[in-house]
């Protein structure tokens, strides 16, 4: 634990610390060279315990390269001025905080930390805030309390987005665009991204870099337009699998039938969106880049 002697009264007992302050002399006679990290890409970077709709928690382990995709993908997707100010109000337990703590500490930006969304309303630096990350329930009673800071940007998951509450948002001073995103943990925070304008439909989107998404039928036959099937995620955001649990993890991460490198694999969701763009059905096992549902969708939350 690196911290300071006046935080001493807030510290759990056991973590080894290192103070800052205390040891500053220490600190300074060690070497500033590049200490050689061992870490790959394919190593794990973390673990975090999701249990979905099912009570039954289990680890999902994330590689570093899928974290380092993420977030070149965020600092692409989202504007200098929103990432000036990243709201950060989820726990570490949860994967949002990944973007939330990372994505404008690769930006040169400010992470503003607070203990949940509702806290905005007494948050002292709530006004340096430039881009909030919550869900549509909470959004909706901040507007409610007239709480929200005029932020740039505003990002909605987790949730059904209505139409209605985009209009409410973009009457607020400041906000110049609303972001729809979808992604279980499975596949590293966001899968699929929508700016959503006024007067739009509300999707989900489409997926972000290095991400294909598909919309087959229980035989992996993708769906035509407009009909549901189960939502299925592939590319570089995809995890390792389950710790531990490699009955469950070859039953949720199967094999791409429809990609062209050996082993690739994809992450079955659960979810039942449709397509609603216009894209030719192709058989199964033909791996077509063109033809790959990764055309805009319902939500399927």
């Amino acid at each position: 634990m690196i911290t300071e002697e006046r935080a001493t009264s807030m510290l759990p007992i056991g973590p080894r610390r290192v103070w800052l302050d205390r040891d500053a002399t220490k600190i300074s006679a060690r070497p500033d060279r590049h200490p050689g990290v061992a870490a790959h890409d394919k190593r794990t970077a973390y673990i975090l315990f999701t249990s979905g709709s099912t009570g039954r928690p289990k680890g999902v382990a994330i590689e570093h390269r899928s974290v380092v995709w993420f977030i070149a993908w965020s600092r692409r997707a989202f504007t200098n001025a929103e990432r000036t100010g990243v709201l950060c109000a989820s726990s570490i337990c949860f994967d949002l905080s990944v973007f939330e703590l990372f994505v404008p500490l690769a930006s040169d930006g400010c992470v503003i930390l607070a203990a949940d969304a509702l806290q905005i309303p007494t948050l002292p630096a709530a006004h340096r805030a430039t881009l909030i990350n919550t869900v549509p329930s909470a959004l909706a009673e901040l507007l409610r309390a007239g709480a929200l800071p005029p932020v740039q940007g505003v990002n909605v998951a987790g949730e059904p987005l209505p139409s209605s509450l985009v209009e409410r948002i973009y009457a607020q001073a400041g906000v110049q665009r609303v972001h729809d995103l979808y992604g279980p943990t499975e596949t590293t925070t966001y899968s699929t991204a929508a700016t959503i304008r006024r007067g739009d439909a509300v999707t989900i989107g489409r997926p972000i870099d290095r991400t294909d998404v598909y919309i087959p039928d229980a035989e992996l036959n993708l769906q035509p337009l407009g009909i549901p099937g189960e939502l299925y995620v592939a590319g570089d955001g995809v995890a390792r699998g389950y710790w531990r649990l490699p009955g469950l993890t070859s039953t949720r991460f199967v094999a791409n039938p429809f990609a062209h490198t050996a082993g690739a694999r994809m992450y079955r969701t659960g979810d039942t969106p449709r397509s609603i763009l216009r894209t030719r059905v192709v058989p199964r096992r033909v791996p077509s880049r063109r033809h790959r549902a990764r055309a805009a969708a319902s939500r399927p939350h």
